[in-house]
C-alpha cells in the first residue's frame, strides 16, 4: 500500500463527490477514475486497438494508479455506463463475459485534479508544521491523517482505531482549522475520500429503508439541543433523512427516565454549571451557556420530556411489553459488567436490554449492512468497546454520525438538501469530542477540583486566571484524568501543594502564550522592518522617478522654447528681408523708373514695412518689446509650457 498515493486519492474522491451533482449515485464518482485507469491501459499497450479478457485488468490498473480496489459487480455497472456514454461499440466495446475492446479514444483528462489534489495535502502538511513549530508541538503528519481517517477505520473495520493514543495538539489543530477553509476543505476532502472509498469497497449500493431505530438518551438530548451544537445539527440532519426513508423511531421507557434522572441531576447542581460547562463541551451545562438557558428554562424541558417525545412521532416501549428482556437482562454477564464499570445500575440495565430488544428485531442472516432491521442509535462520544473487532452489520449499535455518512451515500436523492461540509464538520467535530471527553476528569472529578479551586482562591493562592488557564487545558484533553488522580485532588494534598501544581500545569499555557506573544512580536518587528525597506526603497524609486521626470520635463521644455523662439528668428530674417526689398522697390521707383510719385511712393512703403513688422507681431502673439527684447519672450513661452502642462495634469 503506497500511502500518499492512497492519500491523494482520497482527496481526489472527496473532491469528485464536492464537483458532482448532488443527486448523483456513487458510482459516478467512478467514472473519471475508471476513464482514467482505462486511458492509461491502452496507451501502454501502444496500440490502436487493445482486446482485454476480462475486467480484473482494469481493474489492476486502477489499483496500480490510485491504489483502491473497486468490487467488480461495480465496475461493471461503470463500465457500462462508459459504454452508454460513448455509444459506439466500434471505439469501445464491452461484453457479457467482462471482455472488452478499447480503440483510441480521448478521455476527459482528470491529471491536473490529481496533481492539485496532492498540492493540496502538501498545503496541509506545511501549515500543520508551522502550527507545531510556533507551538512548540512535535510535528508528525502521520498523525494527523490517523486522525483525519478514524471514522473510516471505526466504521468499515473490525480494528481498534488509535484515536486515544495521539497527542491532545492534534484534535487541537483540526478544531481550530474548522473555520479556516482552504485548510478544512483538503481534511475535508481526504475524510469524505476515504469513506467513499471504504462504503464502495463495501458494496452498499442498495438503499436502507423501514428499519427501526432504538433510540439512546444521548441521542434524544443531541435531539434537543442539550448536547453540542454540531451534535445537535448531525442529529436533526439524520432524523429528518431516516424520516424521509420510512425508519421507526422507538424508546425504551427506561431511556425516557434516564433522561428525566440526567435532567434531574443537572438541575440539582446548577451551581457548577459555569466550571463544569466550561470544561466539558458534551454536557448539558455547556448547552446551558450556549444558549443562556437558566435552571428554570431546565425544568421546563424536564416537565416537557413526554410531550417532546411524542411530537416526534418517537414510539415508547413500556417494560410490559419486553418483560422477558429485562429478566435476561438482569441475568446476563453483560449487565454485571456494565454495571462494574458504570457503578450505575439503571444505566448499565438500560442498555444492556436495548442490546437484547435490537439482536431480536435485527433479523435473520444478515451478511452486509443493508439486511439489518434495527439498531440502538446513541450519540455517545465515549468509545462503545462492543463494536472492536466486529464488522458494521454484526454490530448491534450505531453513532449518528455513522448512520449520516452511510445513509447519505446510499441514498443521494433523499440526503441532497444535507450539505458535504455538514457531513464532514460533523464527523471531525464528533471525533475531536470524543477524544477529549475520553480523556478530561469525569463529572465528579471536576467537582472536587471546583472545591479546591474554590478554597485555594479564598486563601488568595490562585486567581480566577490560573483557573480560566486550568479550564482550558482540561477542555483540549491536555490534562487527564490520571493526572488529576495523582497530583490534584488526593487528601493528602495540601493547598499550598494543590495551587502550586496547579500554577505548573497552567503556566505551561501562560509560557505557551507568552512565546506565541513573543514569536508574534518577533514577526510584526520583521515584517515592519520589512516594511520599512520596502518604503526607503519605495522612497528611493519614488525619488528616481521624480528626478527623471523633472529631467525630461525640462528638456521637453527646452525644446519647445528652442522651437518657438527658432520660429521666430526665421520670421524676423523674413521681415528683414521683406522690409530690404521695400526698400530696394522704393529705390528703384525712384532713381530708376518712377512709376508712382514720391508723394505717393513713400506712404506706401512705409506702410508694407509696417505692415510686414506688426503682422508678424501679431500672427506669433508678441508685443514690441518682447520683439526686440527676446529674453522677455523666453519667460513667456516657459510660463505657456508649464501652465498648459498644469492643465493636463
Amino acid at each position: 500500500m503506497n500511502k500518499e498515493k492512497l492519500l491523494s486519492t482520497y482527496a481526489l474522491l472527496g473532491y469528485l463527490k464536492e464537483t458532482s451533482p448532488s443527486k448523483a449515485a456513487i458510482t459516478e464518482l467512478y467514472i473519471p477514475i475508471v476513464k482514467k485507469a482505462m486511458s492509461d491501459y491502452a496507451s501502454e499497450k501502444g496500440m490502436t486497438e487493445y482486446k482485454g479478457r476480462s475486467l480484473s485488468e482494469i481493474n489492476l490498473k486502477i489499483k496500480t494508479i490510485f491504489d483502491i480496489d473497486i468490487p467488480l459487480p461495480i465496475l461493471a455497472k461503470i463500465m457500462e455506463s462508459i459504454k452508454n456514454e460513448i455509444n459506439d461499440e466500434n471505439i469501445f466495446a464491452l461484453y457479457k463475459d467482462g471482455a472488452f475492446i478499447i480503440k483510441s479514444y480521448v478521455f476527459e483528462s482528470i491529471d491536473e485534479v490529481i496533481e492539485q489534489e496532492k498540492s493540496n495535502i502538501n498545503r496541509l502538511q506545511q501549515d500543520y508544521k508551522l502550527y507545531c513549530s510556533e507551538n512548540g508541538f512535535k510535528f508528525d503528519f502521520d498523525e494527523l491523517k490517523q486522525f483525519i481517517l478514524i471514522q473510516q477505520i471505526e466504521l468499515f473495520t473490525d480494528r481498534r482505531s488509535d484515536l486515544l493514543n495521539v497527542d491532545y495538539y492534534v484534535p487541537k489543530y483540526v478544531s481550530e482549522r474548522l473555520n479556516n477553509e482552504p485548510i478544512f476543505k483538503v481534511m475535508s476532502n481526504i475524510y469524505l475520500g476515504s469513506i467513499i472509498a471504504s462504503y464502495m469497497e463495501h458494496n452498499i449500493t442498495d438503499k436502507v429503508t423501514e428499519a427501526e431505530l432504538l433510540l439512546d438518551t444521548n441521542f434524544f438530548i443531541s435531539l434537543i439541543d442539550l448536547n453540542t451544537e454540531d451534535a445537535h445539527h448531525t442529529c436533526n440532519q439524520l432524523f429528518s433523512l431516516c424520516q424521509q426513508l420510512g425508519y421507526r423511531f422507538t424508546m425504551l421507557n427506561s431511556t425516557v427516565n434516564q433522561i428525566r434522572i440526567l435532567l434531574s441531576n443537572r438541575i440539582n447542581d446548577f451551581a457548577s454549571r459555569d466550571f463544569i460547562g466550561s470544561v466539558r463541551c458534551a454536557d448539558v451545562f455547556n448547552a446551558c451557556i450556549r444558549k443562556n438557558l437558566d435552571k428554570t428554562g431546565l425544568e421546563r424541558i424536564k416537565d416537557n420530556i413526554q410531550r417532546l417525545i411524542e411530537e416526534k412521532g418517537i414510539v415508547i416501549i413500556q417494560d410490559a411489553q419486553i418483560k422477558e428482556l429485562i429478566e435476561k437482562a438482569k441475568r446476563s454477564q453483560e449487565y454485571k459488567e456494565l454495571f462494574q464499570k458504570r457503578k450505575n445500575a439503571e444505566s448499565a440495565l438500560n442498555d444492556t436490554v436495548a442490546k437484547y430488544y435490537v439482536e431480536s428485531k435485527r433479523g435473520n442472516n444478515i451478511r452486509e449492512f443493508v439486511d439489518v432491521k434495527c439498531w440502538f442509535l446513541h450519540n455517545s462520544f465515549s468509545p462503545y468497546d462492543y463494536n472492536y473487532g466486529r464488522k458494521i452489520h454484526e454490530r448491534y449499535l450505531i453513532s449518528a454520525n455513522e448512520l449520516l455518512v452511510l445513509l447519505w451515500l446510499s441514498s443521494p436523492a433523499q440526503g441532497e438538501q444535507i450539505k458535504i461540509n455538514d457531513v464532514t464538520r460533523g464527523g471531525l467535530a464528533s471525533y475531536i469530542t470524543k477524544y477529549r471527553r475520553s480523556k478530561m476528569p469525569t463529572r465528579e472529578t471536576l467537582k472536587v477540583i471546583k472545591k479546591r479551586v474554590d478554597d485555594a482562591m479564598s486563601f488568595g493562592l490562585i486567581t480566577e486566571k490560573d483557573t480560566f488557564n486550568l479550564c482550558i487545558r482540561m477542555a483540549e484533553g491536555h490534562l487527564t484524568q490520571e493526572q488529576v488522580d495523582e497530583s490534584l485532588i488526593p487528601e493528602s494534598v495540601t493547598n499550598e501543594q494543590f495551587a502550586a501544581k496547579l500554577k505548573e500545569y497552567t503556566s505551561e499555557v501562560e509560557v505557551k502564550k507568552q512565546k506565541q506573544k513573543q514569536d508574534a512580536d518577533a514577526k510584526i518587528d520583521d515584517l515592519n522592518k520589512k516594511l520599512e525597506e520596502k518604503n526607503s526603497q519605495i522612497k528611493s524609486l519614488n525619488d528616481r522617478i521624480e528626478s527623471i521626470e523633472k529631467s525630461n520635463y525640462q528638456k521637453n521644455k527646452d525644446l519647445f522654447v528652442t522651437a518657438k523662439m527658432r520660429k521666430l528668428t526665421k520670421d524676423t530674417w523674413i521681415n528683414v528681408l521683406l522690409i530690404l526689398a521695400i526698400c530696394a522697390l522704393w529705390c528703384f521707383n525712384e532713381f530708376y523708373k518712377q512709376a508712382l510719385p514720391t508723394k505717393w511712393s513713400i506712404p506706401v512703403a512705409i506702410i508694407a514695412a509696417l505692415a510686414t513688422t506688426f503682422g508678424t507681431l501679431f500672427l506669433r502673439k508678441t508685443n514690441f518689446k518682447e520683439f526686440f527684447c527676446r529674453k522677455g519672450l523666453r519667460e513667456r513661452f516657459e510660463t505657456e509650457y508649464d501652465e498648459s502642462h498644469k492643465q493636463r495634469m
